[in-house]
């Protein structure tokens, strides 16, 4: 064999390598985008658990006729991020705590912090409540309670961190407690403002001004409310 053909051959080899290669990293591209198995959402009372997470929707915009609610684009490495900076579900047992997490969240959360519940109450009594500040203030934390972990076990099954089973009994859950505490989509989306405007009142000028999105969020509601075709709109509240 000459060194010509040697030299053909080899850059065949390589050729043939990167390509390989190259379909490797698209097949796994290919199945970071592909929702989960079982991702209907079709039932009348998924659609309402999913509204619950509805104002998440609006401000990053995802499939709500779905139980992942995935998008073309949305990888799957990005939500295991995220799961992992904000929410501190990870490490070697992820399915575990994404369930402890979950837990944690829909039967104590925010509502059960004492401190944040009374300038919560602060706020609502300078706002004009009156008597109604501790049953004002303590709705509009479980309202932020609902919402966040109604979004939060969409991620978690996206990801596989929950299965279907495991995501609709905490969206149950979160059904029952809107259920319970709030009259209307109305009531709830104001409820959940208000919690925001809680939230920022312990930031700075400046972190207000690099991380809070109140005025996206009460846009957000507002579409919810006014939008025919919104999830809101579309979904009776009872």
């Amino acid at each position: 064999m000459t060194h010509g053909q040697m030299l053909g051959l080899l850059i065949l080899a390589v050729i043939a390598v990167a390509t390989v290669a190259g379909l490797g990293v698209l097949l796994r591209l290919a199945w970071r985008q592909l929702p989960p198995r079982n991702d209907d959402a079709s039932s009348p009372l998924l659609q309402r658990q999913l509204a619950l997470a509805a104002i998440y929707t609006v401000l990053s915009p995802r499939n709500d006729r779905s139980l992942s609610g995935w998008t073309h684009g949305r990888f799957r490495d990005e939500i295991v991020g995220m799961l992992a900076t904000t929410w501190e579900v990870g490490g070697p047992h992820p399915q575990a705590a994404m369930v402890d997490q979950m837990n944690a969240g829909l039967h104590h959360g925010h509502r059960s912090d004492d401190g944040l519940f009374g300038l919560a109450q602060e706020i609502a009594e300078d706002e004009g409540a009156g008597d109604d500040a501790p049953a004002w203030a303590a709705k509009a934390l479980l309202a932020w309670d609902v919402a966040r972990y109604a979004d939060l076990a969409r991620h978690g099954f996206s990801v596989g961190y929950l299965s279907r089973a495991q995501a609709l009994d905490f969206l149950q859950i979160a059904d029952d407690l809107s259920r319970e505490h709030f009259s209307s989509w109305a009531d709830f989306g104001a409820a959940f403002v208000f919690a925001k405007s809680v939230f920022d009142a312990q930031l700075s000028e400046a972190e207000l001004a690099e991380v809070s999105r109140i005025d996206d969020i009460r846009a957000a509601v507002r579409q919810l409310l006014d939008q025919p075709d919104s999830a809101w709109r579309r979904i009776p509240w009872r």
